[in-house]
């Protein structure tokens, strides 16, 4: 949610600045960030308005990309789409859609084979982790185990990463009804990094997580990583509903139903604190989030997957699925890009 007096005085910003009005350089940035987050997510009046200022906008973008304003390199903000590029937009997508389910239910077989994997080898974790280099957890998404990153351990294999480690919630697959993302994060999340703590000698972490391993991720950093002496910096999420899920809400989060599909729900309390405690956390400068999601995810569509309020920390896809995203060269790539960035730091 975006508050009006927010929103009121960032759309005063961006008509200073394309007036070529003095503008204090502290307000610059954290208004194009409201800017942004309202051609997303905003409320219909809210993207109404901005649609008005279409031109103001798309000329800021130019300004920053001219090097004109002092923002750092590649911030450039949303623009609100007028009704025939939406149409042509939607149209599109039609395909793309298709395509994505197509390969998430291609996927099962082998989804069905990782699972079984574990029995095979239930420990994914290097034998003997390296002492420099901020290690990796990946957090895994719900109904699943460790097995998911297979794929994307291949690109976290690099002499600048630290270690990865990963774990399972539940055994086999995360699905005990009565456990929650707040659970999981206090529970076995927090004991596997005091173990990675100690076998690593390193107190800083960076945590990767898919779908509901990205929540657990927001959630652990908040509560429990000061108390643990442990500094949690980037948090990376694939496909995680940041926003909620319309799945969710529409078959999962009944009353009966297992708690951690009510903690993704739309409407949940727990989710909307979580979320309000990230993001102050991020304004702070205390955790840099990125996010990847997709338009074609019939589970967290679109940008119910986002939650930083900073463009150069977000990947939108139109063609990948729920499970695809996971193991999508492009999405690892990107992933690489940030984590490259993150270690050259």
């Amino acid at each position: 949610m975006i508050l009006n007096n927010d929103f009121r005085s960032a759309v005063d910003v961006l008509r200073q600045l394309t007036a070529s009005q003095p503008v204090s350089s502290d307000a610059i940035v954290p208004a194009l960030k409201i800017i942004h987050k309202a051609v997303q997510m905003g409320s219909k009046e809210q993207k109404s308005e901005l649609l008005e200022k279409r031109r103001e906008i798309v000329a800021l973008n130019t300004l920053i990309a001219k090097k004109t304003l002092q923002i750092e390199e590649n911030f450039q903000i949303a623009v609100p789409e007028t009704a025939f590029e939406k149409m042509l937009h939607t149209a599109y997508l039609i395909p793309c859609a298709i395509v994505s389910i197509l390969i998430d239910i291609l996927l099962l077989p082998a989804a069905g084979i990782l699972l079984l994997a574990m029995l095979a080898k239930p420990k994914f974790d290097p034998e003997s982790p390296k002492q420099n280099g901020v290690p990796i957890l990946l957090l895994h998404g719900s109904g699943f185990n460790e097995s998911e990153w297979a794929f994307g351990r291949m690109f976290l294999k690099n002499d600048n990463y630290g270690s990865v480690f990963s774990l399972n919630y539940d055994k086999m697959a995360s699905n005990d009804p009565t456990k929650g993302i707040d659970d999981y994060a206090a529970e076995k999340v927090r004991e596997k990094i005091q173990e990675i703590k100690r076998l690593t000698n390193q107190d800083e972490l960076i945590i990767i997580g898919h779908s509901m391993g990205g929540l657990i991720a927001g959630d652990y950093a908040d509560k429990f990583s000061k108390e643990d002496g442990v500094k949690v910096k980037h948090i990376i999420s694939l496909a995680s509903p940041w926003q909620g899920s319309p799945v969710v809400d529409r078959f999962l989060a009944g009353p009966n139903d297992p708690k951690r599909y009510k903690h993704m729900s739309t409407d949940n309390p727990y989710r909307k604190e979580l979320v309000e405690n990230t993001l102050r956390a991020e304004r702070n400068g205390d955790l840099k989030l990125y996010n990847i999601g997709s338009e074609t995810d019939f589970l967290v569509p679109g940008f119910s997957s986002f939650i930083t309020e900073d463009p150069r920390r977000q990947k939108m896809f139109e063609y990948l699925g729920h499970y695809g995203i996971i193991v999508s060269i492009q999405a690892w790539l990107q992933v690489r890009t940030w984590l490259d960035s993150i270690y050259k730091s």
